[in-house]
């Protein structure tokens, strides 16, 4: 209670003093001024007493053993090879169950632009909207255990009405000509091209090639389109 007497940073303060003579009397109130610091030092002891007491006073005290360590973890992407726009799953596996008192966390990142997904799941599912290989990584944290698990993640685009070409539909013999293929916007294709005269087939990543024939004949060239996701075969002048 503050006094109007009071200087600045003092209180007055109420409370019963009691001598022997006081308690046979009934006690009487004793005012004093006190400085406000004081006070609240005097207070701050009074709880941490209390909380003492309380402490001293508890009837039992519960102590638990650890949890045992985990024996190990794994991480598994499924599909590893995902189109780009649909999900793949990350998930953990752990060798063994976890003691029933082990409080085992899962956090899972996925090597793009995204946050980390954090919690209580053994699994997480994305979607990734470009393509590409993405190093994805899973901690597992335990009470007295932490893994740090990696994979890798491919996202590709898919294959979309692959056709093959030529630039002449007749040429002369032993002079060369140049087919194109046509892949849509696939990612990460192969290309193998067969001429249709006996000659070895042509691997590589171009969609241009020249070839020369050295006989006369009428042949049938094609093409196999290819990429993670899957193969398609295309004939001259169709579409797969």
């Amino acid at each position: 209670i503050r006094n109007a007497g009071a200087r600045e940073g003092e209180v007055l303060v109420s409370f019963f003093a009691y001598s022997q003579q006081q308690q046979q009397q009934g006690g009487s109130p004793v005012a004093e001024l006190v400085p406000a610091d004081s006070l609240l030092r005097i207070l701050g002891a009074a709880a941490a007493l209390s909380e003492l007491s309380s402490l001293l006073n508890a009837q039992s005290v519960s102590v638990v053993p650890a949890p045992a360590p985990l024996a190990g973890a794994s991480l598994s992407v499924s599909p590893s090879v995902v189109a780009v726009g649909l999900p793949t799953t990350l998930a953990v596996a752990l060798t063994s169950a976890p003691d029933d008192g082990d409080d085992v966390q899962y956090s899972f990142a996925f090597g793009d632009d995204s946050a980390a997904l954090v919690g209580g799941d053994a699994s997480a599912r994305h979607t990734y909207a470009t393509d590409g290989q993405f190093a994805v990584a899973a901690r597992v944290a335990g009470l007295v255990s932490v893994f740090d698990l990696h994979g890798i993640a491919t996202v590709v685009r898919p294959i979309s009405e692959p056709s093959l070409t030529a630039r002449r539909s007749a040429v002369l013999v032993n002079s060369t000509l140049e087919f194109v293929a046509a892949t849509g916007n696939a990612s990460q294709v192969a290309l193998v091209y067969d001429f249709g005269d006996g000659s070895p087939a042509l691997a590589t990543g171009d969609a241009a090639v020249e070839h020369t024939y050295s006989a006369l004949g009428a042949d049938s060239a094609s093409v196999l389109v290819s990429n993670p996701l899957g193969s398609r075969t295309v004939a001259l002048g169709g579409a797969g």
